[in-house]
Order: structure tokens, then C-alpha cells, then sequence
């Protein structure tokens, strides 16, 4: 790895810590939470306080993220050309479901999720942007793969090994790509209880001039069950929308 990634690598390291504690951290604490020797800790914590993103807190000289960087990123995630567009069929989309509703595209080989709007429901799938989930076990993941060609995933699937996160994870390659034609057969994709057991999830695949992306509706599965046909019907039609302005 080369210094200037580990410096990136050991700087998003900084904020993940202070996300896990939930609290200020000394530079110490943060300096063995990042597993980064104190002195290069301590360099870049000075440069993230000469730039506004850390301020010091008391005697122990604690540190804590000023609101620069979420105002930083909000700024950015509101200035998205794509999720500008689309911002408001997709909130549409959850109002009319109330449930989650997320927006991911193909990294290596998992989903990150782009967008991601929650629920409306006292029990629901909470999603985050920049979450990372692994293509095989989730119905983004194989609505993703399903806009590769023939030739391309059958390379991508021989060098797979395909992790089993529960008991309803498909770890056969041959099973799996055979839901995913049965997927594209039917216009849409499933993944239910593949990461979490009483979880559901509904995608389908978004063709942009531009890489693909995938749009999902997830929530507990005795919620979404039975009602699989009409969400289906719902993201199609958003789909629909989404493309029809991507036309534009």
C-alpha cells in the first residue's frame, strides 16, 4: 500500500472510530482503535483540526468531528446529478410502500448502496449510504448481475466462492445463476432471509447510458411476502419513471 493510500486508509479510520465510540476520543484511544502508531495519529489529527474537521474538548484534550464534514457531504449527496433527478420518484416510491427503499450499484464484487430512503413502518430495514453488500446473497446484488453478459458472469461466477451468511444463503453457482434467469424472466429479483433470516428484499435492475445501477424495496419478510407481486409492480413502474428521465 502505498503512503498516500494509508494516509486516506488511516484518515476515514479516524471518523469510523469516533462512529464506533459513539463519544470523544483521546489521541491515544483513537491512535490503538485505528491500530496507527501515536505520532502518525498524531499528524493527522492535526491536520484534520487546522481544517476544521476536529475540535478539542476539555482538560483531556478530547477530540470530537465538527459538523464540517456532514455538511460537507450533504453538500455533495445533494448536488448528485443522477440522485438530483431521481430524488423525488424514489421518495414517491416510499411514501406508496412505506417501506425501505434503496439504490445500489456493482463495487468488485458487492453492492454499495448510493441512496437510500427508510421506511415508514415502526419496524423496518434500516440502510445506509456507503454500506457494502455482497452481490451473491441479496436481490440488488443479483439484478446487478443480471445486465452482465452471458460471457462475463459465467467468468466472474468460476471465480467466486460464494460466503454462506445464513441458512438460506445460495452458495450452489449453478442455482444462482439459474435464479438469476429465472429473475429476468420474470422482470425483477429475490433475495429472502440470504443475509438476514426474516428479511426480504425485492430489485430491479436500472439501464442507464452510463453503468447500471439496481433500485430495491426491503422490510421484514412477513410483510413483504405476501405482497411481493404489487411491490414488484411498483418498482417496475418506478423504473420506468427513472428511465424516462435518464432519457432527457
Amino acid at each position: 500500500m502505498t503512503s498516500s493510500v494509508r494516509s486516506a486508509d488511516r484518515t476515514l479510520a479516524i471518523f469510523e472510530a469516533f462512529e464506533q465510540a459513539q463519544g470523544s476520543l483521546t489521541l491515544g484511544e483513537l491512535a490503538e482503535m485505528c491500530d496507527t502508531p501515536l505520532s502518525t495519529c498524531h499528524s493527522l489529527v492535526q491536520t484534520l483540526l487546522k481544517r476544521g474537521y476536529l475540535y478539542s474538548i476539555g482538560k483531556r484534550k478530547a477530540l470530537y468531528p465538527t459538523g464540517r464534514l456532514l455538511k460537507l457531504a450533504r453538500n455533495v449527496a445533494t448536488h448528485d446529478p443522477f440522485i438530483s433527478r431521481v430524488a423525488h420518484v424514489l421518495e414517491a416510491l416510499a411514501d406508496q410502500t412505506g417501506e425501505t427503499i434503496t439504490l445500489g450499484k456493482r463495487q468488485g464484487d458487492s453492492v454499495l448502496y448510493v441512496d437510500a430512503i427508510d421506511g415508514t413502518q415502526a419496524i423496518r430495514y434500516a440502510a445506509h449510504p456507503g454500506e457494502y453488500r455482497p452481490l451473491h446473497a441479496t436481490a440488488l446484488g443479483k439484478a446487478l448481475l443480471s445486465e452482465m453478459q452471458t460471457d462475463e458472469f459465467q467468468e466472474w461466477l468460476s471465480k467466486q466462492r460464494l460466503e454462506k451468511i445464513s441458512v438460506n444463503t445460495i452458495v450452489s453457482k449453478v442455482k444462482l445463476a439459474a435464479e438469476i434467469e429465472e429473475g429476468r424472466e420474470r422482470g425483477y429479483f429475490i433475495a429472502s432471509g440470504e443475509i438476514v433470516d426474516d428479511l426480504t428484499s425485492v430489485a430491479v435492475p436500472l439501464r442507464r447510458s452510463m453503468e447500471p445501477l439496481a433500485l430495491s424495496i426491503t422490510g421484514p419478510t412477513q410483510r413483504i411476502q405476501p405482497l411481493l407481486k404489487d411491490l414488484a409492480k411498483h418498482l417496475l413502474a418506478t423504473k420506468q419513471q427513472i428511465e424516462v428521465l435518464e432519457e432527457r
